[in-house]
């Protein structure tokens, strides 16, 4: 099973130079208790970008470059090798971004974890917004952390 998992600002945004520009601990929170236990599949450069490991979680990097090779991940060159491995499995494959990722996986993706930042922020990287007409919200939670809107939704991909 494919599952995204983001955070999207609300113009699109979900990330600046290489890095995620906002910090909610809810969300973070929210991350770790949704892909803990589960496999998390990142781009290469999404992987660099985070401050630690993340432990209790198979990880599985996308990557071009042959060479590139991460300590306790596994690093495939191919998402169609990912995509035959996982689509149909029972395991849940949380996918993590970054853009580029997102854009190959979402046409494949069961439900969408998303979280809304009620507020526009600057950015250079963005998620493939309009697929998401392909998807029905089916939850929605909303909280405030630090004076911003937090809309925790579930998305469903909707019936052909």
């Amino acid at each position: 099973m494919i599952f995204l998992i983001c955070a999207i600002a609300k113009n699109g945004v979900i990330g600046k130079a290489g890095k995620i520009p906002w910090h909610f601990n809810t969300d973070l929170k929210n991350f770790r208790k949704l892909t803990m236990g589960n496999i998390l599949i990142l781009g290469r450069k999404t992987f660099e970008s985070l401050p630690k490991t993340l432990d209790g979680r198979k990880i599985i990097i996308l990557s071009k470059n042959q060479n590139f090779s991460a300590p306790d991940a596994i690093v495939e060159h191919s998402h169609h090798f990912i995509l035959d491995k996982h689509l149909k499995s029972k395991d849940k494959c949380f996918v993590g971004g970054g853009s580029q990722i997102f854009d190959l996986f979402i046409d494949y993706a069961e439900k969408i974890y998303l979280t809304e930042i009620e507020q526009e922020i600057e950015g250079d990287a963005y998620f493939p917004i309009k697929k998401l007409e392909n998807f029905t919200e089916i939850s929605c939670n909303q909280i405030e952390e630090n004076g911003v809107i937090l809309k925790f939704k579930i998305l469903r991909r909707k019936k052909s």
